[in-house]
Parts: structure tokens; C-alpha cells; sequence
């Protein structure tokens, strides 16, 4: 009947919108463990001088939201919050759950030349 018909529609949806979002949060999770990795921040500037900002190298989830590879995926900050609590062990949310920073501080590797 057409009432069954719509109610498995609506759940097979539903699936889908939820499996992508899985695939976001996992790509999100993998893009802030590269992007907070040593071999990283040994190269990106950026990052770093938003790391120096702030005292405990914390760095606002909003500044991600610049990223091309966020933008392609449509991230928002809730979905940069919950990829951030994926990753725990290697990245810590802060308490207002507006920030991210490593777990290991990152220790700029010094020129011996």
C-alpha cells in the first residue's frame, strides 16, 4: 500500500543521509589528524601561527571551515566537533567544545645547518 510504500522511502532515505554523514565525519576526522600531524605543522604556517595564538594550542573549529576539503564536503562546525571527538588520543576538544588542539604538543623541528 502507498501509506508502507512512503514510511520505507523515508527509512531507506534516512540510511543514506546517515551514511553519508558517517563518510563526512570520518573524512573529517582523517583530514584533522593530517593536518595536526608533525609532518604537517612542520610545513604549514598557518596552522602554526593559529596553534601560537593561542597559550594551550588551541585552534577555533570556525577556521577550518575555510578549507577547501571542508567545503567540498559541506562541513559545519558540528560536524568538525564530532570528527575532532573521533580522533581522541591524538586531538582534544575544548571544554566549550569551540576549539581543537593535539594532545602531543608539536615541537618545531629546528634547522641544524
Amino acid at each position: 500500500d502507498l501509506w508502507s510504500n512512503q514510511i520505507s522511502l523515508c527509512c531507506s532515505l534516512q540510511k543514506t543521509i546517515t551514511m553519508k554523514d558517517a563518510e563526512r565525519l570520518e573524512f573529517l576526522a582523517q583530514r584533522l589528524k593530517f593536518w595536526f600531524s608533525d609532518a604537517n605543522l612542520a610545513k604549514d604556517r598557518f596552522l602554526g601561527e593559529k596553534m601560537a595564538e593561542n597559550q594551550q594550542g588551541y585552534v577555533a573549529l570556525s577556521e577550518f571551515l575555510i578549507f577547501n576539503k571542508v567545503k567540498q564536503v559541506q562541513g559545519t562546525i558540528d560536524h568538525l566537533k564530532a570528527a575532532a571527538l573521533q580522533c581522541k588520543g591524538v586531538l582534544k576538544l575544548s571544554r566549550d567544545g569551540t576549539s581543537v588542539k593535539r594532545t602531543k604538543p608539536f615541537a618545531r623541528p629546528t634547522d641544524e645547518t
